[in-house]
């Protein structure tokens, strides 16, 4: 069973899973970089990131870490983009951290 932690936010009780895979983090970097190309010099091109991969890649943080909102365990993504907007982002800022610490400790 893969460690949790229970957050309360805005009087929500979250459970967020504490790390990403190794399998997890390789699939969050492919959205991620889906949009970035190798240029003549071969170097990162990054001009074609827009709001959508970013977007899909916060939906797969939340639908990957989130265990359950209160009693809710599907549907997650949507629950949270449905929430009052101040809400949804603490929760996107939370799974985000997460990944952030995934990322530094690929590096």
């Amino acid at each position: 069973m893969r460690e949790t932690k229970i957050q309360t936010i805005e009087g929500l009780e979250v459970e967020i899973r504490t790390y990403l895979t190794g399998r997890e983090n390789r699939d969050y970097q492919a959205i991620l970089m889906s949009s970035i190309k190798v240029n003549e010099d071969q170097k990162f091109d990054a001009s074609g990131v827009n709001a959508e991969t970013v977007f899909k890649a916060q939906d797969f943080l939340i639908n990957t870490l989130i265990v359950r909102i209160g009693n809710h365990t599907e549907g997650l993504s949507d629950l949270v983009l449905d929430m009052r907007s101040e809400v949804a982002e603490k929760i996107i800022a939370e799974v985000s951290k997460i990944a952030d610490v995934a990322k530094k400790k690929g590096e």
